[in-house]
C-alpha cells in the first residue's frame, strides 16, 4: 500500500511494514463453522458494513454426505487493508474458525512500471499535439491525429489497470466460508414429511428413469429395426415356401388280382398286366374220368 510515511499493519496475527515507495496486496481465506448460516451470513455483513467495506460475491448452497447434510455459504469480502485484523478478529466471535490463511503480494515493480508508461505517453501526447499546431499539409495533421489517438487508447488502458492496482492495494479481498453440519433425519417426524420425502424419492427416480431412457432410446430404436428387418425376412420365405410345388409320394399299386376262383375263361389279369405263374387247367371236355370196373 503506497503511503505518505511509514505505517504498521498486523495481518493474521503477524506485522508487516509497509514503507511509503512500497505497494503490497493483502488477500486472505478465512473458513467458520456455525449452528445458523442465516444469521452468520447477516453478522458478516454487518461487520464488513461497520468497516467501510463490500461485498464483491455471495454463493449459497446446500450439501448431503451420507447422513449429514452441510449448508455452505462464500462471501467475497473487500475491506480496507487498515481494518482487516479488526474484522478478522469479529469473525472469530460469529463461529469457530476452522481455517485461516493470508498473504501479501508486492506488486511495487508492476505498479512504478504502470506509473512510468502512463506519464511518458502523457508526454508524448503533449508533443504530438505540438506537431498538429504546427502541421503543414492535411496529410501531416492526419498522420499526427491517428498517433495521438492510438497513444490515448493506450493511455486509457494503463489508467484502468493503475485504478484497479489501486483498489486492490487499498481494499485487501477476503474470502469467507461459512459452513453448518446438521444430520439428515432417517425417519420421517409426521405425516407430511414422509408425504416430503417420497414425493423427492419419487422425483429422483423420475429423473434417473428419464436420464436412463435417453441413453437406451437410441439402442431400442436400432433393436426395433433389426427386429422389424427379420420378420420381413421371415414373412418373405414362408411366402416363398407355400408357392413352390411340393414332391407327391409315389402312388402305391394295388395287389393284382389273384386268379384263384376266377371263372374259368376269364382273364384273371385284364389289361394287358403279367400273369402270376399259373396252374395249367384242363377243359371239363379233356377229363378222363375212370369208371371203376363192373363186375
Amino acid at each position: 500500500m503506497a503511503a505518505d510515511n511509514e505505517s504498521s499493519v498486523e495481518v493474521g496475527g503477524e506485522e508487516a511494514t509497509q514503507s511509503a515507495d512500497r505497494s503490497v496486496i493483502v488477500e486472505g481465506f478465512v473458513s467458520i463453522v456455525v449452528d445458523d448460516v442465516a444469521q452468520a451470513v447477516e453478522s458478516s455483513e454487518a461487520l464488513v458494513a461497520g468497516a467501510d467495506g463490500r461485498i464483491d460475491g455471495r454463493d449459497e448452497r446446500i450439501e448431503e454426505h451420507g447422513d449429514e447434510r452441510v449448508s455452505v455459504a462464500t462471501l467475497i469480502l473487500r475491506i480496507p487493508v487498515a481494518r482487516l485484523d479488526g474484522v478478522l478478529d469479529d469473525l472469530r466471535e460469529v463461529g469457530d474458525v476452522e481455517s485461516l490463511e493470508t498473504s501479501s503480494i508486492d506488486v511495487t515493480d508492476a505498479v512504478q512500471d504502470t506509473a512510468a508508461r502512463i506519464a511518458s505517453l502523457e508526454a508524448t501526447i503533449l508533443r504530438l499535439q505540438t506537431f498538429q499546431d504546427q502541421a503543414a499539409n492535411v496529410d501531416e495533421l492526419l498522420t499526427i491525429e491517428g498517433q495521438i489517438s492510438d497513444r490515448r487508447d493506450e493511455l486509457e488502458g494503463l489508467q484502468a489497470r493503475q485504478k484497479a492496482d489501486q483498489e486492490r492495494i487499498a481494499l485487501s479481498t477476503l474470502t469467507l466460508t461459512i459452513r453448518s453440519f446438521t444430520e439428515v433425519p432417517t425417519n420421517p417426524g409426521s405425516f407430511w414429511e414422509g408425504l416430503v420425502i417420497g414425493w423427492n424419492a419419487l422425483v429422483g427416480f423420475g429423473a434417473g428413469f428419464v436420464v436412463v431412457l435417453g441413453v437406451l432410446l437410441p439402442w431400442l430404436v436400432l433393436l426395433a429395426l433389426i427386429a422389424g428387418v427379420v420378420a420381413v425376412l421371415v414373412r418373405v420365405l414362408k411366402r416363398r415356401r407355400a408357392r413352390r410345388p411340393q414332391p407327391q409320394p409315389p402312388a402305391s399299386s394295388p395287389l393284382p388280382p389273384t386268379w384263384i376262383g376266377t371263372p374259368y375263361g376269364v382273364d384273371p389279369y385284364p389289361g394287358g398286366q403279367a400273369s402270376p405263374v399259373q396252374t395249367p387247367q384242363t377243359a371239363p371236355s379233356e377229363l378222363h374220368t375212370e369208371r371203376p370196373p363192373q363186375a
